[in-house]
């Protein structure tokens, strides 16, 4: 019997084995056992609740796919820091997301769908298809439908990353100290470059703080500036969800502050449940709010033999 993958949590380890003893004691009570008809009955049950008993060890029941296989090289990111890399191809969400643009002129409002479906993953990192639906007046409008391919760092795949330091760390995190591991990564763009210190670990959310400047080339001058730290962890949500916390993005530019409040889960296609994004300009006014909204998500669970597949479908539209 395999063991659990690296970074899987005791409690979930339990979970699991809790699973697999339930299984396993449905089958040897399913049928009653006084004659020999009866046992020979139980028996034939026996090997299909000794691969659902299997499966439950091996993935675990209504679980996404956590595994931590797939790494470009050593030292980099692993597909369990991603929020989309955690699933397995198929996963998908829809977020609405709402804008309010505000001008001399008044407020504009407009309404977008997104539909986020995870395509593939690979040692590199995902292939994300997403096809907004702009609402306007209530009404749907065509939108460009875009196939983007990522890293495990979030970056997009034609930019070059290069670790620099990758060592053992202790971060605060929520009021106490958490060891963790933190890298000091330089991401080479066209015409940037950009530096990250990330606080990341094999517990949820797996990371807890990331920093990044942005540096033009040209002249080797900032452009900009973003703090990712999670500040809360949340109570259950809907009795669906166990795993929530809230995190806050403060984002610096030459153009004004956006600061960011989210609410994300891991067990959630994306991570993203809720978020509000607030723009300021310079002179401190605010000139932008975008909210946005979990509607539904899904994903497929299976084990590695094919012994368990479902579909966990979330509905959250109202």
């Amino acid at each position: 019997m395999s063991l659990p993958p690296r970074g899987t949590s005791g409690l979930k380890v339990l979970d699991q084995l809790g699973w697999a003893a339930r299984i396993l004691e449905l089958s040897t009570g399913l049928l009653p056992a006084q004659s020999w008809p009866g046992f020979k009955r139980r028996l034939t049950w026996l090997p299909f609740f000794l691969s659902l008993a299997w499966a439950s060890l091996t993935t675990g029941p209504f679980r996404p796919a956590y595994g931590d296989t797939s790494q470009a090289s050593s030292g980099f990111l692993r597909r369990i820091h991603h929020p989309w890399g955690r699933f397995e191809p198929g996963a998908w969400s829809i977020v609405k997301e709402t804008t309010e643009t505000y001008s001399d002129q008044g407020k504009l409002v407009v309404e977008t769908e997104v539909k986020t479906t995870l395509l593939s993953i690979d040692v590199e990192g995902v292939t994300l298809r997403i096809e907004p639906k702009i609402l306007a007046g209530g009404k749907p409008m065509p939108a460009a439908v875009r196939t983007v391919r990522q890293g495990f760092h979030g970056e997009p795949l034609d930019q070059m990353v290069r670790v620099l330091e990758d060592k053992e760390a202790t971060v605060d995190f929520l009021g106490r100290p958490l060891a963790c591991r933190v890298q000091r990564l330089e991401i080479q763009g066209v015409s940037t470059r950009s530096e990250a210190i990330v606080y990341y670990g094999s517990v949820p959310p797996y990371i807890y703080r990331r920093e990044v400047r942005t540096i033009k080339l040209e002249d080797n001058s900032e452009v900009n500036s973003q703090v990712w730290e999670v500040v809360a962890r949340s109570c259950r949500l809907l009795a669906l969800i166990q795993d929530t916390y809230q995190v806050k993005i403060t984002h610096k530019s030459q153009q004004g502050v956006r600061i960011t409040l989210a609410t994300i889960s891991p067990e959630v296609p994306g991570a993203v449940i809720t978020q509000t994004t607030m723009e300021f300009n310079p002179a401190g006014q605010l000139a932008r709010k975008t909210s946005s909204e979990l509607l539904e998500y899904g994903y497929e669970l299976k084990s590695p033999r094919g012994l368990l597949r479902l579909w966990r479908p979330r509905p959250f539209r109202r």
